[in-house]
């Protein structure tokens, strides 16, 4: 809802374009970094509930440089935080948990991800008594594919299937809705 992309310092969109905003500011793609950290992100979004295992982070990202690959996730790690949360120090993150056992996002963190919003919309429109409303606002987020700049990621690729099969539903259910009240207005 409106309400919670207020209150979420990090707002992160994914459905047609990835864009992330810190209070207000666009971060930058060059704030990024080597693209590690952006990558790893996006990564960490597409799996929000779950914890990434560090051996998996390592398979995904740092296979090229296995030697160096403990410490260069510490510095991924570092740099993320220091662009998503530029204003605090890496033990205080309310956003991001680095353990031994892996990467995640801090499940109270306030973070507002389009394509979760999407998803719950279709779930409230569900058990609404008026879905139209609800459906229409599905309709205006979903501005196209999930992660779309990452077409070739296998960690994307169930989720923006998922996505863009519940669009399609979406589609269905509009014209459904919408004929329904054709005809009872008629």
């Amino acid at each position: 809802s409106s309400r919670e992309a207020a209150e979420a310092s990090l707002r992160v969109y994914t459905l047609g374009e990835f864009r992330v905003e810190h209070g207000g500011r666009k971060i930058a793609s060059g704030d990024w970094g080597g693209g590690q950290a952006r990558q790893l992100f996006k990564c960490l979004i597409t799996r929000r509930s779950h914890r990434l295992p560090l051996d998996d982070v390592y398979e995904l990202f740092f296979a090229d440089s296995a030697d160096a690959a403990d410490s260069t996730l510490r510095t991924t790690i570092h740099r993320l935080r220091r662009i998503i949360e530029p204003n605090v120090k890496s033990t205080e993150s309310v956003i991001l948990s680095g353990r031994a056992d892996g990467v995640a996002f801090r499940r109270d963190a306030a973070v507002w991800i389009d394509a979760e919003v999407f998803e719950r919309l279709l779930t409230d429109a569900r058990h609404a008594g008026d879905p139209l409303p609800l459906l229409e606002q599905a309709d205006q987020l979903y501005q196209g594919e999930f992660l779309p700049d990452d077409p070739l990621e296998e960690w994307a690729t169930p989720r923006r299937e998922t996505l863009r099969q519940q669009w399609i539903d979406l589609q269905l259910e509009l014209a459904r809705v919408q004929e329904q009240r054709g005809s009872i207005d008629a």
